[in-house]
C-alpha cells in the first residue's frame, strides 16, 4: 500500500475502477495504491522530536552551522519583533497575537518573510496566522468529536486505522514506542474529528499525510492541527485577492478541485515550457505518475521533509496555486535531464526525489517558483480539458512492468482492477 516514498501512486477512482471489494461497506474508500518503493527516507537520529526541534533537525541536518548563521540571526530578530506587535494597546501579547497583528498591518511583508522561511520556533504560529485559523475555531467542538461514543459512530474508522501505520513509518514505527503510540493516537483523533466536521470529505487517503505532517511541525498540538486543516480546507483572501487557496474539493468524492488545479497546471506548463509539455504529451507521461501525486499530498509522498517544510511555507503564502508554481519549478530545475528523453527516462527523473539527491536545494526551487512569469489569469482556472478522459486509456499504454506493479499492489490490497477501462467516459480527476 502507499507509504511515504512510493514510486507510483494512482487514484483508483481516477482510473474509473470499481474499488469496492466484495465485503466493502456502502461508502467508497477513496484511496491510492503504489508499487513497492526502492528505499525509505529514514530519519537518522535516534530520538524522535517534534515542533521547532523537528524543523531544525530536518532543515539543518546537512549543515548545522546554518542555524547560527548571521542570516538566521537577522531573520530571528525580525520575527522576534513581529511576534511582539501590539494592536494599539500596552497589554503584552502572545506570539500568535503578535504575529496576527503584524500580518494585518503588514501583510505583504509577512508573506514575503514567510516565503523566505521563518525561524523554526515561529513556523507553526506563522502558518496558523496565514491560514486564519482563529476565525474557524469553535470552542469545545473538537473534544466532542473524539469521544468514545463518537469514535464508535465513525464509518471511516477502519480506513483511518488501516492507513495510520503507513503514514511516515520511520516515525510511527520507531523504537520509541510510547512516543510513536502518542503520535498514532493523536493522528487518529484528528482524522476522526475531520470526518465528522467535514462529512462531504469524510476521510480520504492522503489526508493522513497532511495531518501527520502538521502534527510533526506543531509539536503534536492535535486540536490546533484539526482547526488548521479546517482552515486549510477553505478558500481565503491573500493580499486582498481570492486565490485558489483551500483544499475544499481536493479530497471530496470525485476529487472535483483536482480537475481545476490540474487544468491550471497544464495551462501554466504549456505557457512556460511548451516544447517539454508537447514531449510529455507525445510520450504519454500522465499526471498520475508525478504532478498529480505531488500536489494531492502537498509533496509529502515524494520529497524529503526538509523540502516539504519550505514548500509548505511557499504554498501557504500563495494558496494552492503555490503548489502549481513549486511543481513547475521542480520541472524547470530538471529541464535539461528531461528534454529529448523517452518515457522511462523521464519517469525515473521525476520519481527519484525522495532522498533529495537529484534536486537543487529547496531554497533554489522556491526562488525559481517565485520568479516564474505566468500570465495573470492562468492560475485562476480553465473550463475545458481533454485530460479528464485520457488517463484511463493512457494507463493501458504504460510500460507493462509499471502496469504490472500497480495491478499487483492492487491485488495485495483486495482491490478490483480487472476492468480499468469500463468507465472511460466518466469525468476523471487528475
Amino acid at each position: 500500500m502507499c507509504i511515504r516514498d512510493s514510486k507510483i501512486t494512482l487514484h483508483i477512482k481516477q482510473m474509473g475502477c470499481d474499488v469496492c471489494s466484495k465485503d466493502s461497506k456502502p461508502h467508497t474508500k477513496r484511496t491510492t495504491f503504489s508499487a513497492k518503493p526502492p528505499s525509505s527516507n529514514v530519519i537518522t537520529t535516534q530520538r524522535l522530536c517534534f515542533g521547532p526541534e523537528f524543523a531544525e533537525q530536518e532543515l539543518f541536518r546537512k549543515d548545522p552551522a546554518l542555524l547560527n548563521s548571521d542570516e538566521m540571526q537577522r531573520s530571528t530578530r525580525k520575527w522576534d519583533a513581529m511576534a511582539q506587535t501590539r494592536n494599539n494597546s500596552s497589554i503584552p501579547v502572545t506570539v500568535d497575537e503578535g504575529l496576527e497583528n503584524y500580518y494585518r498591518a503588514e501583510t505583504k511583508k509577512f508573506i514575503k518573510r514567510l516565503k523566505k522561511g521563518p525561524p523554526p520556533k515561529y513556523r507553526w504560529a506563522a502558518w496558523k496566522v496565514v491560514l486564519n485559523v482563529k476565525q474557524v475555531v469553535i470552542k469545545g467542538l473538537y473534544k466532542s468529536l473524539i469521544t468514545k461514543e463518537m469514535r464508535g459512530k465513525c464509518k471511516w474508522i477502519k480506513d483511518i486505522r488501516g492507513d495510520i501505520n503507513r503514514t511516515f513509518p520511520e516515525i510511527l514505527n520507531s523504537d520509541q514506542k510510547e512516543l510513536s503510540e502518542l503520535v498514532i493516537r493523536k493522528l487518529e483523533n484528528v482524522l476522526i474529528a475531520i470526518s465528522f466536521k467535514c462529512p462531504k470529505i469524510g476521510y480520504c487517503q492522503g489526508m493522513n499525510y497532511v495531518v501527520g505532517f502538521m502534527l510533526l511541525v506543531s509539536d503534536l498540538e492535535e486540536e490546533e492541527v484539526f482547526w488548521a486543516f479546517i482552515a486549510l480546507e477553505r478558500d481565503r483572501l491573500i493580499q486582498d485577492q481570492l486565490q485558489i487557496c483551500g483544499v475544499n474539493g481536493m479530497y471530496m468524492e470525485g476529487f472535483p478541485k483536482m480537475h481545476y488545479i490540474m487544468e491550471c497546471f497544464h495551462a501554466a506548463f504549456a505557457e512556460l515550457m511548451p516544447k517539454l509539455k508537447l514531449q510529455f504529451d507525445r510520450i504519454r507521461l500522465i499526471d498520475l505518475l508525478w504532478a498529480h501525486k505531488w500536489i494531492f499530498a502537498f509533496f509529502l509522498f515524494s520529497f524529503p521533509f526538509s523540502y516539504c517544510i519550505r514548500f509548505w511555507d511557499y504554498v501557504l503564502a500563495h494558496g494552492i496555486s503555490g503548489s502549481i508554481r513549486i511543481s513547475l519549478a521542480i520541472v524547470t530545475a530538471n529541464k535539461q535531464k528531461l528534454e529529448g528523453k523517452d518515457f522511462n527516462e523521464c519517469y525515473q527523473v521525476l520519481s527519484s526525489f525522495i532522498d533529495g539527491k537529484n534536486l537543487p536545494n529547496a531554497e533554489e526551487i522556491v526562488k525559481i517558483a517565485d520568479h516564474m512569469k505566468i500570465t495573470p489569469g492562468t492560475l485562476r482556472g480553465l473550463k475545458s480539458s481533454n485530460y479528464q478522459t485520457e488517463s484511463i486509456a493512457d494507463f493501458k499504454r504504460l510500460p507493462s512492468n509499471i502496469r504490472d506493479d500497480v495491478e499487483e499492489e492492487a491485488r495485495m490490497n483486495s482491490v478490483n482492477v480487472t476492468e480499468p477501462v469500463k468507465a472511460a467516459s466518466r469525468s476523471i480527476p487528475i
